[in-house]
This record gives structure tokens, sequence and C-alpha cells, in this order.
């Protein structure tokens, strides 16, 4: 059996090549529910008992072999047709886990958990048709909100050309989520730019109090983190 460590940085790059790919990103990669909460700051955050963590850590184990059963199914298809089954998964996913993590997390741990996401999703959440009803986004601001994002892949397309696919080592791996992380944020400038004061002030409010996101690690704790200090 590979080592844990080598296992983690292939599910990594799985994730970033999507990124690079497509948007929405695959579900669970860079961002999503299945990715926080292996992480034992977000653990921390959400102040989960070690009955919870156990829970999560085991649901997160079977939304990541879904991933890349999920992965190995599309691979072959013509890029547009991966693409779009990618997508519906993402969606079906993203539904499936809110409702299966109802009943471990509690109400006001749920509401944290998506605030998280959508900071961690940064510019990316702006293609969640529900952010953007709930930011009353007008039909100019999206398609300035388009254009954001469109540089955004073309940039992490751009990003990943340059990735040596082969090397697996975590230097180089948190390097490149580095330079994700940076491409994301001049993104999501562009487009909080286009916000009015009011949806600014929505934004906020979905998005909740800042979380210091340099305590993510980028391979996630997977099994070994804890809730408590």
């Amino acid at each position: 059996m590979r080592p844990l460590r080598f296992v983690m940085a292939g599910l990594l790059v799985v994730g970033l090549v999507v990124m690079a790919e497509a948007q929405p990103r695959f579900f669970g990669a860079g961002g999503g529910p299945g990715f926080l909460l292996q992480q034992a700051a977000v653990q921390k955050e959400l102040k989960l008992t070690d009955e919870q963590v156990t829970k999560v850590e085991a649901w997160g184990e079977e939304l990541r072999a879904k991933q890349i059963e999920t992965f190995k199914e599309v691979q072959g298809l013509p890029k547009e047709q991966r693409l779009a089954k990618l997508a519906a998964w993402t969606t079906e996913a993203r539904k499936a886990a809110y409702k299966e993590l109802a009943g471990v997390l509690k109400p006001e741990q749920l509401t944290r958990l998506r605030q998280l996401e959508r900071q961690i999703g940064g510019a990316q959440t702006f293609q969640d048709p529900d952010t953007l009803t709930a930011l009353k986004v007008t039909d100019e601001q999206k398609a300035k909100i388009n254009t954001a994002l469109d540089d955004l892949l073309k940039g992490r397309q751009e990003l990943m050309s340059s990735f040596p696919k082969d090397k697996f080592d975590q230097d180089t791996l948190s390097d490149m989520v580095k330079k994700q992380s940076e491409l994301g944020k001049k993104a999501l400038d562009n487009i909080t730019a286009t916000l009015t004061d009011e949806q600014k002030k929505t934004w906020k409010g979905l998005t909740g109090e800042p979380f210091d996101q340099s305590k993510l690690q980028p391979f996630g704790n997977f099994g070994k983190a804890k809730a408590k200090d």
C-alpha cells in the first residue's frame, strides 16, 4: 500500500485539475464541506464534540471514495461531456451533503460551515444561483462577474499547464495551492468591486466573521484531526 500522503497528494491533484478545467469546482476539492470538515481548525471553529468529529471524518472518507469513483467514471469522455457530468454530480452531492450533515451537526454549526464554504470558495461562490439571488445581482453585474470568473479559469488553466503532474511532494503541491489562492483573491476583489454597499453588507452576512484560512492544511487532516486541543 502506498503511503497515505501520496494518496492524498493524488487526490489533491484531482481537485486542482478539475478546478482548472471547469466551474463549478469539483465538490469537496479546495473548499467544500468534505474538505473543510476534515480540518482540525474547522472542527475547532465549529466546536465539534469528539463524537461529531468521528462521524464527520467517517462521512468524509465515504465522500472521497465517491469522488474518486466519479472522477474515474468520466475519464475518457469528451471534455464537455466530462465536465457536464462532474457539474451535475457536484450539484447533487452538495444537496445531499447538507441533508446528511443535518443529522450530525447543530443548526448553528451548519450555518457557520456554509459561511466558511463561501469564504473558501471566494470568487467561485458567485456561480451559485442562491448567492446571486440573495445579493440581487443585476444583469450588468452578472456580466462583470462572469468576466472575472473567465479570467480566473484562464489563469488556473495556465497554472496547471506548468504543473509537474508526476511530482506529488507536499512542497510542490502547497506552492500550487498558494498560487491558486492568489488567482482566486484577485478574482474575488474584482467581483466585490462591482457590488453596491448594500450588496457588500449582504455578502458579509453570507460569509460571516473572517476565518483564518492559513490554518487550513492542503491535505486536510484525514483521520488525525481533533476538535479539541
